[in-house]
């Protein structure tokens, strides 16, 4: 996996990656995934972060959010056949 490119050390590179397989887990997504709308995130979220420590947990509320949003579209264009009784 390649490291977030924003991290300004080990600890934080550490907290991120943990966060982003703990998002992919819960979303039954691809760390792939997960980690690119994560990176994207705290690209946006970062220059004005007045708490950096925040940043995992706001980011990752926008990751969910972005790939449930995603999953529900999916699921909305290709609804699946009720069966009849």
């Amino acid at each position: 996996m390649v490291a977030i490119a924003e991290s300004e050390n080990d600890s934080e590179e550490f907290q991120n990656l943990s966060t982003i397989e703990d998002l992919a887990r819960e979303l039954g997504a691809s760390i792939e995934e997960i980690h690119f709308y994560y990176e994207a995130a705290l690209k946006e979220l970062k220059p004005n972060a007045r708490i950096k420590a925040f940043l995992p947990i706001l980011a990752g509320r926008q990751v969910r959010e972005i790939v449930l949003e995603k999953k529900v579209r999916i699921e909305i264009s290709n609804p699946r056949p009720t069966s009849s009784m």
